[in-house]
Order: C-alpha cells, then sequence, then structure tokens
C-alpha cells in the first residue's frame, strides 16, 4: 500500500466535490466498507480517507491554509483572518486568538470560542446580551465542560 499520509493525520479537515464523493463511495458507504479498507491500508480513519482519494482514487489532495483541525494551535492563527477561515474546528481548551473587544471578557469566555461565534453569527440570541445572562452563561459553561 502506498504511504505518505501522516501529514493529513490527528482529525483532519476534509472537504469533497460531489463527484468525489461519488467516486469514493464504495469505500465509504457503512462502517464495513470503510473498515475493510481501513484495515488493509492500515491507516487510522483521518488518514484513510486522504488514502481513499489520493491512492486509489488517483485524485490530488490539495492543502488549504483554511481550514483547521481540532488538534492545531489556534492561537497560531492570524487575529486579522479568523472570519476568513473555512473551518475552524475547536477541542476544549483551546484559545482561539481574538481580542477582548471582540466579544465577552477572557474571563468570561477564556477560550474565546464564544467570543468568536458571536463574530460569525452575531444575531445569536446569547450574543446580544451580557455574560451574566442565563442562556450566555449557559453557552459558557458548555464549551467549558467540553
Amino acid at each position: 500500500m502506498k504511504k505518505g499520509y501522516y501529514h493529513y493525520a490527528a482529525g483532519q479537515v476534509y472537504c469533497m466535490t460531489k463527484s468525489t464523493l461519488a467516486a469514493a463511495a464504495p469505500y465509504l458507504k457503512g462502517s464495513s466498507a470503510f473498515m475493510e479498507t481501513e484495515k488493509k491500508c492500515g491507516y487510522t480513519d483521518d488518514l484513510t480517507v486522504g488514502f481513499i482519494i489520493d491512492g486509489l482514487l488517483n485524485i490530488k489532495l490539495m492543502d488549504t491554509p483554511l481550514m483547521h483541525s481540532h488538534s492545531e494551535k489556534l492561537w497560531l492563527l492570524n487575529s486579522s483572518t479568523l472570519l476568513e477561515q473555512a473551518t475552524v474546528a475547536f477541542s476544549g481548551g483551546m484559545k482561539i486568538p481574538l481580542a477582548e473587544d471582540k466579544g465577552f471578557s477572557i474571563k468570561a469566555d477564556p477560550t474565546r470560542f464564544l467570543s468568536y461565534h458571536c463574530q460569525l453569527y452575531p444575531s445569536t440570541s446569547w450574543c446580544k446580551e451580557p455574560a451574566t445572562s442565563p442562556a450566555t452563561a449557559f453557552a459558557i459553561s458548555e464549551v467549558q465542560n467540553h
């Protein structure tokens, strides 16, 4: 089996065209088909997706700086480009590089995840409320507990 997909490890984000997804369907449909492919190539699930696309279908994988997995150090992103990103996956304990004047206080939102959400979706009801309101306090506690 072809090796060299380790760059695509650790929860990598994939975006596929409809035609690529249709071509990959036999390898992805149902857990048994995917698990069989994973077993044959000897990769983890995220690497197996890369192997299917590139190794089996011969469709070149393309890197983009606009998609971010939960394993990346998001605080290293340039804060001025945050709203341009296609995906910003989040995992507990991470911090998003968003200034305190952009949303809730750092004390109320230490990860900056909710403040970032409110930059993207300002019409969310709890984005318009203070951090001490019940709805906002609940959202903050949910992020802190994940």
